[in-house]
């Protein structure tokens, strides 16, 4: 999902705190609690050091665990395929972020 919705490169600390610590799997990251998704954390290259992921980033997990439960719910479907391009492409996600997503109503 990180990189196939998100586009998130292998240099992005997106990237790098989900997939290059080991979140293979799109459950892997849906059943991230918000506590677990604030305190992810990725190694920066230039300093050597582990730095916490940035908050539009971190908001950027939490809405997209919203939008695959919206997708589940409104499309009456078991399973998101984040392959099919009809169903998850990064303009449907920023379409949902932008028009539905409300982060004190998370039932669109």
């Amino acid at each position: 999902m990180v990189e196939n919705i998100l586009q998130a490169a292998p240099d992005d600390p997106l990237h790098q705190c989900t997939i290059g610590s080991g979140f293979n799997s799109k459950s892997d990251l849906l059943s991230l609690s918000d506590a677990d998704i604030a305190s992810l954390t990725y190694k920066d290259m230039a300093t050597g050091s582990e730095e916490s992921l940035q908050v539009f980033k971190i908001n950027r997990i939490t809405i997209l665990k919203a939008w695959n439960q919206y997708l589940l719910a409104h499309l009456t479907i078991e399973r998101v395929d984040c392959i099919d391009k009809s169903v998850a492409s990064l303009d449907a996600y920023n379409t949902f972020w932008v028009s539905l997503y409300d982060p004190d109503n998370l039932n669109p």
